[in-house]
Parts: C-alpha cells; structure tokens; sequence
C-alpha cells in the first residue's frame, strides 16, 4: 500500500523573484494571538503591529509560519517591496483578490499567475 504525503508551503512556492541581499524582505512585529501561515496577505496596523489584511489596506506576504497562536508580539520577516508572488499560493483570507493586488502592485510587490504544466507528445 502506497503511503502519501503532503508537504507544507515553502518560501519557494510564494515567491518567484525578490531583490538580492534582502532588499524585499523586512522584518515586523505581528500582534499577538494570530496563527499565520506563509503566503497569508498582511496589513500594517497601530503601532506598525502587522494583521490579516483587509484588501485596499494590504502591504506584505507572509514569510514564515508562526507555528500556532502566538501568546505575545513576536517579530517575523515578510515580503514587503520590489518583489513577485505567485498569485496561486497566497492566501487571500476571503478578500477581493483584484483589490488586494493592486494595493500590493502598488508597493512593486507583483502577482504572477501559476504556471500551467502542458504536456507534449510526439507523433
């Protein structure tokens, strides 16, 4: 019997480009009691604490998990500028997604499509 497996999201799998040396990633605090998830789409709240985005309000993408709720404020790194996503491995938490990527474009943070795999055959 064949046993299955299910391999958790990667950086990999949201990201398609960044700028070299760290350039597009950043480091935030994220507001306490939250369980996020790599590829959810985040907002800059009060005090710069980062949230789950509202659509026109959205700013980054979700680097890392943060492996339950957290208890406190705990500092996490994000994609926050010059940038491409895929825009297939995000989580757009129920929001607008045409909405929530223009507010992200509008930061060089781009959405680019899931490849499509195509299969040839020779004759």
């Amino acid at each position: 019997m064949a046993t299955s497996y299910t391999e958790a999201k990667t950086i990999g799998d949201v990201v398609k480009y960044e700028a070299p040396l760290g350039y597009s990633r950043e480091k935030v605090t994220i507001t306490s009691g939250q369980n996020l998830q790599i590829g959810d789409i985040l907002e800059t709240a009060t005090g710069k604490k980062i949230i789950l985005a509202t659509p026109a309000n959205a700013d980054s993408i979700m680097l890392e998990d943060t492996g339950g709720a957290l208890g406190g404020d705990a500092e996490h790194w994000v994609l926050a500028r010059h940038s491409m996503y895929d825009d297939g491995q995000v989580d757009y938490n129920s929001q607008t997604k045409a909405t929530t990527d223009a507010a992200l474009k509008a930061l060089g943070i781009i959405p680019r499509p899931t490849p499509v795999e195509t299969s040839t055959q020779s004759t």
